[in-house]
């Protein structure tokens, strides 16, 4: 599993190019600044969820697809240097669950 900053870092850069916004403009958007945006992008910042809705407004998508690790090819990569650790994937699950069920309440099925 990549850094969960990283991974919402590359996803939230993958969703501005396609949209076509610069840093700058999608700074304006979320009320940061691009400086903010651009340690977000690089996985060197946490953020809070009022930035993660804010951001998946933005860029139009749900706020999972912030999440989601890029599809691979079904072989198994390992990330030199990490290990699994039953205590991240445990707080990983649990994110996902809260962020399934913030997408619940804020954008409801009609």
């Amino acid at each position: 599993m990549a850094n969960v900053y990283k991974l919402f870092g590359s996803n939230v850069y993958k969703y501005r190019k396609k949209q076509k916004l610069t840093q700058q403009q999608l700074a304006e958007l979320v009320e940061v600044t691009p400086s903010y945006i651009g340690l977000i992008e690089n996985g060197k910042t946490s953020t809070s969820f009022q930035i993660i809705e804010m951001l998946s407004q933005a860029l139009c998508v749900k706020v999972s697809a912030l999440f989601e690790e890029p599809e691979t090819d079904g072989t198994c990569v390992k990330e030199s240097n990490t290990e699994y650790n039953p205590q991240v994937a445990k707080m990983y699950l649990e994110l996902k669950q809260l962020l399934q069920k913030y997408e619940q309440i804020a954008f409801p099925k009609k």
